[in-house]
């Protein structure tokens, strides 16, 4: 899980183009609510990141003093915010009263490791209890479990460069096999699974669990280095969108070398567009592709020079607008919700734009300046952060701010109906404690 690193943070809810403007500033005063004082007195509880469980409430780490860091969850109010009972920490050289927890939500479940040092265990909760699920360091293998999906009760989860299959009713672990980067980009499409390891694309076969190859990129790319994955979109239900490329040791990201569709098969699998490095896209003035999203069945590509465009599937492009007329401009990553495009763009400073995928629906919000960084995507919102701004509830056509520039706090997790925060309060009586803004 990535670590939080800005207060300053946005939340945009599915606002519409037409409402945003170049000069919209307007904004209302949020102000966020203690939840509850976990660790009551002037002492901290340190609430941290945590993910949502059955979509409106919230499982966290933090501590209330005497029973060291666990785990808790929360609907929002005092006292809904509880402790989260049967999990039991070892309290000897491996393990410490205050462990390191990492959490994956599964909709109605919580999967969770704890480690601290070099020693890790594996978990799962349905918000009220936990239960002991594995501790691979029992069979000499020393590293971090990452769950994938849940397939007919079974969790398929990766640990130590091995696959494995636990069964959720029966309680029965089973290794599946040892490969090379292990799954990535689990997609689920149609009723079935896919998934990429290193240079291929493959579907779980849901009876027994194994995996079938798609398609070898090393046999039809003459690149030096690895493949590696960077988006996988479904584009209108009958095809899968993906960008496929090298990844970038120094800047620590991904390059879209090529755009590829696939119908599931091999036979249906081909090179859609291919980033230019010579010939007729940098003829024709396009630069090179940075990203792109879906929105309603049109394929949207950002890159690092003059437009925002259109990509058609004969494979042609069309700008959607120039940004900066008459400047080298330059558009980074994008962003979807159901209705609409994010993406930063940057002209010698940094601004916000939203996008319904026209002319006049692509507008720069005026608040939004500087590079953001995306925090969290759950459902139809995004969760965002500007370097020096203050902080936003964007939705629909109106602003609110949230709470005051002078306060410190993170946010740590949102479901469908809360942001929440970890922060403190202007009241010396209170530490560090979990805070919330309910939408």
């Amino acid at each position: 899980m990535q670590s939080l690193k800005i207060f300053f943070v946005l939340v945009l809810i599915s606002p519409l183009a037409g409402c945003i403007s170049s000069d919209r500033n307007d904004a209302t005063r949020l102000d966020p609510y203690l939840v509850k004082d976990i660790n009551s007195g002037y002492l901290s509880s340190n609430p941290s990141e945590g993910v949502p469980i059955h979509q409106t409430k919230f499982v966290f780490p933090a501590s209330d003093g005497s029973n060291g860091t666990t785990l808790w969850i929360t609907d929002g109010t005092e006292k809904g915010t509880n402790m989260i009972s049967g999990i039991s920490i070892d309290k000897n050289a491996d393990y410490s009263d205050s462990p390191n927890f990492e959490l994956f939500s599964f909709g109605d479940l919580v999967f969770f490791e704890i480690w601290y040092g070099s020693h890790s265990s594996f978990w799962r909760t349905d918000g009220s209890t936990a239960s002991f699920m594995v501790d691979l360091n029992e069979l000499s293998r020393n590293d971090h479990y990452t769950p994938h999906v849940i397939v007919d009760s079974n969790l398929i989860f990766s640990s130590s460069g091995s696959e494995y299959r636990y069964n959720l009713e029966e309680e029965a672990l089973t290794r599946m096999g040892t490969y090379n980067e292990g799954m990535t980009n689990i997609f689920e499409w149609r009723g079935e699974f896919f998934f990429s390891d290193d240079s291929a694309l493959y579907h779980l076969n849901p009876l027994d669990f194994s995996r079938e190859l798609i398609f070898d990129f090393d046999s039809e790319n003459s690149l030096d280095e690895p493949i590696f994955w960077h988006k996988i979109r479904n584009l209108n239900n009958q095809q899968l969108l993906f960008c496929v490329g090298e990844e970038d040791y120094f800047v620590n990201t991904h390059i879209c070398e090529e755009i590829w569709l696939t119908d599931g098969t091999s036979e249906g699998t081909r090179l859609f567009k291919e980033n230019p490095r010579s010939g007729s896209w940098l003829s024709s003035g396009v630069g090179e592709i940075v990203d792109f999203e879906v929105l309603h069945g049109d394929i949207f590509i950002s890159t690092n020079t003059e437009h925002l465009y259109q990509l058609h599937m004969d494979g042609n492009q069309t700008i959607v607008r120039d940004l900066f007329p008459g400047k080298a401009d330059r558009i980074e990553e994008l962003f979807a919700t159901d209705d609409l495009i994010y993406f930063d763009a940057y002209d010698g400073s940094a601004h916000w734009y939203v996008s319904d995928g026209t002319y006049e629906g692509t507008k720069r919000w005026g608040a939004g300046e500087g590079y953001p960084d995306v925090i969290y995507e759950l459902d139809n919102k995004l969760v965002l952060g500007f370097d020096e701004q203050g902080t936003y509830l964007f939705e629909s056509d109106s602003a609110k701010k949230i709470g005051n520039e002078n306060w410190a706090r993170t946010i740590i997790g949102l479901t469908s109906t809360h942001l929440y925060i970890s922060g403190e309060s202007n009241n010396d009586d209170i530490g560090t404690e979990l805070w919330a803004i309910q939408f």
